[in-house]
């Protein structure tokens, strides 16, 4: 509201006197025209500015007088493009239940991104030895407002991006220092402001000593390391996919996802480097540009700089998912042929319990000092080798937590070895258990019971019975909820006095909810063994 009474502030400030709207617009077209003219004759881009910003202004005092006809036709095609962008009804989720196959496609959003900037590459890299001035030399003497929306789209989205670049490497820096941070106390972020003001100092530093290729190579250089890396990685990382309400479930690698996503960010950054650095790079009247484009010029060389945190930040993230596939996937063969073979295979699983176990409670311990109160707990999927860490079900920023994936303490690998993670995943995948949500308030010792009945489900029936409700019935201060999730039902839980988990990035999954016993809301088992099985029934232990 503040921010709202601000701009109408300046609104009120830059209003004209109450004319009628016929004498507005004719004074409004009157000002385009005399920009036409006058800026035919501008010496550089700096000058282009200057006009740009007197249009904006003068645009917005006559507007807030009397609503203009095209800048209203204007808003709304700008709002009907940032609806169908971020106003989708494509859901998008993680598929934990693979078991059931789904017909393959992959989403036409997807598809059209990557058309998108592979033409717009195309298009772009035989003018790049050209640019910036060639938009200069033969837009502006013929339409010099086209010319300067031209420009306006350029200088706002090396803005955009760079600002989103720049988020991302401090992002890197921030999640660098949660990481480090080992003692019990609440960590200081004073090494994290240190750290991140040294890291663009050194970049400062490199863009006056270094040409400008060097961050578009750099930039080459991720753009390659993303489209190999994600291709290394394990093939089970699967999504799935939905159009609004009786439209059919489709299914896709998710690593195409991840790749087009990250993919997109950094060729759109090389397209605008090439756009703006064109003739820096190759040495083509330098001389010419920086005398008639010198803001461009220096926009250009400051985004490039700037993006190189970002980029590396890219990369790595990149880097790191195929390890992580290569390294704990459970279809590993080596992996699985060592957990069968290397000595007791019954002393092998409960030291990998005993690790389980342990590297738990360290994460809990992390998991008491988070001020935040946002969502219902946190999930708990470290038998899945593409989930990185513990988070929660709704993420929310807190120094303790990391800003990219919001994972709390050390992130799985760190804590648990293959080996661990490999038998843990063998459990659930008998006992069919997807992902654990513990609600907050939980204490570890409780959720430790929990486990010890899936161990126990698992030993007793041989991994040939998956866990139901029954199977935890008795184990003191918790509930245990077992919930089937789909992207196309979604059922609820509709447990009145239980809290509903957000589900976000989930598309199909049989999650183990623990909740905090309420003493009421008890419902039925969803599943009682037949007399003629013949088989024990466990309670709590």
């Amino acid at each position: 509201m503040k921010l709202r009474r601000h701009y109408q502030t300046v609104l009120d400030a830059l209003a004209w006197p109450r004319l009628g709207k016929t004498a507005v617009v004719v004074f409004w077209l009157a000002g385009l025209a005399v920009a036409e003219v006058v800026g035919r004759a501008s010496p550089n881009d700096g000058v282009d500015l200057g006009i740009m910003l007197l249009l904006l202004m003068g645009t917005a005092g006559l507007h807030s007088n009397t609503p203009l006809p095209p800048v209203i036709w204007c808003f709304r095609l700008i709002g009907r493009t940032l609806r169908k962008i971020f106003n989708s009804r494509l859901e998008i989720g993680i598929d934990f239940r693979q078991d059931k196959p789904v017909s393959p496609a992959v989403p036409p959003e997807l598809s059209r991104l990557t058309t998108g900037l592979v033409v717009a590459a195309l298009l772009l890299l035989p003018l790049a030895p050209f640019l910036p001035t060639a938009l200069r030399l033969y837009i502006q003497p013929w339409f010099y407002l086209g010319y300067l929306g031209l420009m306006s789209l350029l200088w706002g989205a090396m803005l955009y991006l760079g600002l989103l670049l720049v988020i991302f490497g401090w992002a890197a820096i921030h999640d660098w220092h949660t990481l480090r941070h080992r003692t019990p106390s609440r960590r200081r972020r004073t090494r994290e402001r240190l750290t991140g003001l040294g890291v663009y100092l050194a970049v400062f530093i490199m863009a006056s000593l270094l040409p400008v290729w060097v961050p578009v190579l750099a930039t080459v250089l991720t753009l390659i390391v993303i489209c190999v890396t994600f291709s290394l990685a394990g093939d089970d990382f699967r999504m799935l996919w939905i159009r609004g309400e009786n439209t059919p479930v489709k299914s896709f690698d998710g690593r195409i996802y991840l790749a087009v996503v990250s993919g997109a960010v950094v060729l759109a950054t090389l397209l605008l480097m090439l756009a703006t650095q064109g003739q820096f790079i190759l040495g083509r009247q330098v001389e010419a540009a920086w005398i008639h484009m010198p803001v461009t010029a220096w926009m250009g060389v400051a985004f490039c700089w700037l993006a190189i945190p970002g980029l590396i930040t890219f990369a790595g993230t990149a880097v790191r998912f195929a390890w992580l596939g290569m390294q704990f996937n459970p279809k590993r063969d080596d992996l699985r042929y060592h957990a069968r073979y290397d000595g007791d295979h019954r002393q092998w699983e409960i030291d990998q319990r005993r690790h389980l176990i342990r590297g738990l409670k360290s994460l809990f311990k992390r998991k008491a000092r988070l001020k935040t109160t946002a969502g219902t707990g946190v999930w708990i999927g470290l038998q899945h080798w593409y989930i990185v860490g513990m988070t929660r079900d709704t993420a929310e920023d807190d120094s303790e937590t990391t800003m990219l994936e919001h994972i709390i303490g050390l992130p799985y690998h760190r804590v648990f070895s293959p080996e661990t993670r490999l038998h843990f995943w063998e459990i659930c995948r008998s006992v069919e258990v997807d992902l654990i949500l513990v609600e907050d308030g939980v204490s570890f010792r409780r959720f430790s019971r929990v486990l010890r009945t899936m161990f126990e489900t698992y030993d007793v029936y041989g991994g040939r019975q998956r866990c139901e409700e029954l199977h935890f019935a008795g184990l003191p201060g918790v509930r245990v909820v077992l919930h089937e999730f789909d992207l196309v039902d979604a059922d609820k839980l509709n447990l009145t006095n239980y809290p509903e988990p957000d589900y976000d990035e989930l598309a199909r999954a049989r999650i183990l909810h623990v909740f905090k016993d309420r003493g009421d809301d008890e419902v039925e088992p969803d599943w009682m063994p037949d007399e003629s099985e013949d088989r024990p029934v466990l309670l709590g232990v």
